[in-house]
């Protein structure tokens, strides 16, 4: 058997990974077998033991349950070389609601936040809101 499609086997056991990162993985312990790490990559999508669409839909929804906005679930896909129009496609069909999202991360920052001006208070609401990756427009709706 190929040993870099059994090093592939070997480091998707441990977890999913996207394509990307796979053959980047490969690249580093392979440097100058670019066509049979496709190859590899390729038997592996074939025998679907890699699948960015399935992998991407798991991420959604793992990162739409952690009350965090579309950018911060976008960059956090950027990381795993996942395609950014899927991921946004899947955020669409599902039904997150970022102006939800954003109002329960809201609710458990405002027990802590101790803030007595008004306006210190809304500027740190909405820096804990940027911060965790909320659109301005929903920002502004949720902090007005």
């Amino acid at each position: 058997m190929n040993p870099i499609f059994q090093k592939a086997l070997k480091i998707i056991q441990i977890r999913p990974y996207s394509e990307g990162e796979l053959r980047d993985k490969l690249k580093k312990q392979f440097p100058d077998q670019v066509e049979k790490i496709q190859e590899a990559i390729d038997e592996l999508k074939y025998g679907r033991l890699i699948n960015d669409d399935q992998l991407a839909e798991q991420f959604v929804n793992y990162w739409s349950q952690k009350q965090v906005g579309q950018m911060r679930i976008k960059m956090e896909a950027r990381k795993k070389q996942l395609d950014e129009d899927l991921v946004e496609k899947i955020l669409s069909e599902s039904d997150w609601n970022e102006a939800e999202q954003a109002k329960k991360a809201l609710e458990v920052k405002l027990r802590t936040l101790n803030e007595k001006d008004k306006y210190k208070r809304k500027q740190k609401m909405m820096r804990f809101l940027q911060g965790r990756g909320f659109s301005n427009g929903v920002i502004f709706e949720v902090v007005e």
